[in-house]
Protein backbone atom coordinates (compact mmCIF):
# COMPACT_ATOMS: atom_id res chain seq x y z
CA UNK A 1 0.00 0.00 0.00
CA UNK A 2 1.36 3.41 -0.94
CA UNK A 3 1.83 5.91 1.82
CA UNK A 4 -0.74 8.65 2.25
CA UNK A 5 1.81 11.41 1.57
CA UNK A 6 2.51 9.99 -1.90
CA UNK A 7 -1.21 9.84 -2.68
CA UNK A 8 -1.69 13.37 -1.33
CA UNK A 9 1.10 14.68 -3.55
CA UNK A 10 -0.39 13.01 -6.63
CA UNK A 11 -3.73 14.60 -5.73
CA UNK A 12 -2.07 18.01 -5.41
CA UNK A 13 -0.59 17.61 -8.90
CA UNK A 14 -4.01 16.76 -10.33
CA UNK A 15 -5.60 19.73 -8.55
CA UNK A 16 -2.95 22.26 -9.58
CA UNK A 17 -2.91 20.98 -13.16
CA UNK A 18 -6.68 21.54 -13.25
CA UNK A 19 -6.07 25.08 -11.98
CA UNK A 20 -3.51 25.59 -14.76
CA UNK A 21 -6.08 24.43 -17.34
CA UNK A 22 -8.67 26.79 -15.87
CA UNK A 23 -6.32 29.78 -16.02
CA UNK A 24 -5.45 29.03 -19.66
CA UNK A 25 -9.13 28.68 -20.59
CA UNK A 26 -9.80 32.01 -18.91
CA UNK A 27 -6.95 33.59 -20.86
CA UNK A 28 -8.33 32.18 -24.12
CA UNK A 29 -11.70 33.68 -23.21
CA UNK A 30 -9.99 36.99 -22.41
CA UNK A 31 -8.25 37.00 -25.79
CA UNK A 32 -11.46 36.10 -27.63
CA UNK A 33 -13.71 38.61 -25.86
CA UNK A 34 -12.63 40.65 -22.84
CA UNK A 35 -16.28 41.18 -21.88
CA UNK A 36 -17.21 37.47 -21.84
CA UNK A 37 -14.51 35.00 -20.82
CA UNK A 38 -17.07 32.19 -20.96
CA UNK A 39 -16.31 32.00 -24.67
CA UNK A 40 -12.98 30.49 -23.71
CA UNK A 41 -14.72 27.67 -21.86
CA UNK A 42 -17.09 27.08 -24.78
CA UNK A 43 -14.29 26.99 -27.37
CA UNK A 44 -12.08 24.76 -25.20
CA UNK A 45 -14.85 22.37 -24.16
CA UNK A 46 -13.75 19.49 -26.39
CA UNK A 47 -10.04 20.32 -26.67
CA UNK A 48 -7.24 18.34 -25.12
CA UNK A 49 -4.56 20.24 -23.24
CA UNK A 50 -2.06 20.43 -26.13
CA UNK A 51 -4.78 21.66 -28.51
CA UNK A 52 -5.87 24.25 -25.97
CA UNK A 53 -2.26 25.35 -25.52
CA UNK A 54 -1.87 25.73 -29.29
CA UNK A 55 -5.02 27.85 -29.48
CA UNK A 56 -3.75 30.04 -26.62
CA UNK A 57 -0.44 30.56 -28.45
CA UNK A 58 -2.16 31.55 -31.69
CA UNK A 59 -4.52 34.00 -29.99
CA UNK A 60 -1.81 35.49 -27.78
CA UNK A 61 0.61 36.07 -30.67
CA UNK A 62 -2.19 37.57 -32.75
CA UNK A 63 -3.20 40.11 -30.13
CA UNK A 64 -0.01 40.88 -28.22
CA UNK A 65 2.84 42.64 -30.03
CA UNK A 66 4.96 43.58 -27.00
CA UNK A 67 8.31 41.78 -27.48
CA UNK A 68 8.96 41.34 -23.76
CA UNK A 69 5.52 39.87 -23.19
CA UNK A 70 5.92 37.54 -26.18
CA UNK A 71 9.27 36.25 -24.90
CA UNK A 72 7.85 35.64 -21.44
CA UNK A 73 4.80 33.98 -22.97
CA UNK A 74 6.97 31.58 -25.00
CA UNK A 75 8.73 30.49 -21.80
CA UNK A 76 5.42 30.00 -19.98
CA UNK A 77 3.84 28.11 -22.91
CA UNK A 78 6.90 25.85 -23.16
CA UNK A 79 6.73 25.17 -19.43
CA UNK A 80 3.02 24.35 -19.72
CA UNK A 81 3.75 21.84 -22.48
CA UNK A 82 6.44 20.18 -20.34
CA UNK A 83 4.08 20.15 -17.36
CA UNK A 84 1.45 18.37 -19.43
CA UNK A 85 3.89 15.64 -20.50
CA UNK A 86 5.22 15.04 -17.01
CA UNK A 87 1.75 15.17 -15.47
CA UNK A 88 0.56 12.52 -17.95
CA UNK A 89 3.59 10.37 -17.15
CA UNK A 90 3.04 10.63 -13.39
CA UNK A 91 -0.74 10.46 -13.21
CA UNK A 92 -1.45 7.83 -15.86
CA UNK A 93 0.70 5.18 -14.24
CA UNK A 94 0.37 2.29 -11.85
CA UNK A 95 2.23 2.60 -8.57
CA UNK A 96 3.42 -0.07 -6.19
CA UNK A 97 5.42 -0.11 -2.95
CA UNK A 98 8.38 -1.70 -4.60
CA UNK A 99 9.64 -4.43 -6.86
CA UNK A 100 12.01 -7.05 -5.59
CA UNK A 101 14.63 -5.37 -3.44
CA UNK A 102 13.38 -1.84 -4.07
CA UNK A 103 12.00 -0.26 -0.92
CA UNK A 104 10.61 2.88 -2.54
CA UNK A 105 7.42 3.66 -4.41
CA UNK A 106 7.78 2.53 -8.00
CA UNK A 107 5.92 3.85 -11.00
CA UNK A 108 5.20 1.14 -13.55
CA UNK A 109 4.74 2.38 -17.07
CA UNK A 110 3.74 0.11 -19.91
CA UNK A 111 5.24 0.98 -23.26
CA UNK A 112 3.60 -0.29 -26.39
CA UNK A 113 5.82 -1.35 -29.24
CA UNK A 114 6.85 -4.63 -30.71
CA UNK A 115 6.54 -6.13 -27.25
CA UNK A 116 4.72 -4.84 -24.22
CA UNK A 117 7.35 -3.69 -21.74
CA UNK A 118 7.07 -2.78 -18.11
CA UNK A 119 9.39 0.05 -17.16
CA UNK A 120 9.76 0.41 -13.40
CA UNK A 121 10.87 3.84 -12.23
CA UNK A 122 11.40 5.10 -8.69
CA UNK A 123 9.33 8.16 -7.86
CA UNK A 124 10.18 9.91 -4.62
CA UNK A 125 7.78 12.16 -2.75
CA UNK A 126 10.32 14.99 -3.10
CA UNK A 127 10.05 14.79 -6.92
CA UNK A 128 6.26 14.99 -6.74
CA UNK A 129 6.37 17.91 -4.31
CA UNK A 130 8.84 19.85 -6.51
CA UNK A 131 6.73 19.22 -9.61
CA UNK A 132 3.58 20.41 -7.82
CA UNK A 133 5.39 23.63 -6.85
CA UNK A 134 6.59 24.04 -10.45
CA UNK A 135 3.00 23.87 -11.73
CA UNK A 136 1.93 26.50 -9.21
CA UNK A 137 4.93 28.69 -10.14
CA UNK A 138 3.75 28.68 -13.76
CA UNK A 139 0.21 29.60 -12.76
CA UNK A 140 1.71 32.59 -10.93
CA UNK A 141 3.78 33.47 -14.01
CA UNK A 142 0.61 33.61 -16.12
CA UNK A 143 -1.00 35.95 -13.59
CA UNK A 144 2.12 38.14 -13.55
CA UNK A 145 2.12 38.33 -17.35
CA UNK A 146 -1.55 39.35 -17.37
CA UNK A 147 -0.83 42.07 -14.79
CA UNK A 148 1.99 43.36 -17.01
CA UNK A 149 -0.31 43.46 -20.03
CA UNK A 150 -2.94 45.30 -17.97
CA UNK A 151 -0.40 47.88 -16.77
CA UNK A 152 0.75 48.50 -20.34
CA UNK A 153 -2.88 48.70 -21.51
CA UNK A 154 -2.17 46.02 -24.10
CA UNK A 155 -5.57 44.57 -23.38
CA UNK A 156 -8.05 45.22 -20.65
CA UNK A 157 -8.38 42.29 -18.33
CA UNK A 158 -11.82 40.90 -17.64
CA UNK A 159 -10.89 40.92 -13.97
CA UNK A 160 -9.82 44.56 -13.90
CA UNK A 161 -13.04 46.50 -14.40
Amino acid sequence: MMDKKHLELLGNIVSNFNELELVIKMQIGQLLDSKDINKGFIVCNELGFQQMLSLWKILFKYQVKDEGALKEFEIIAGNCSEINLKRNRLIHSRYTDGLGDLKSIVRIHTKMGKDLMFQPEMVENKELDEFDKYIFKNIDAIHTLVEYLDEKNIFKSYFKK
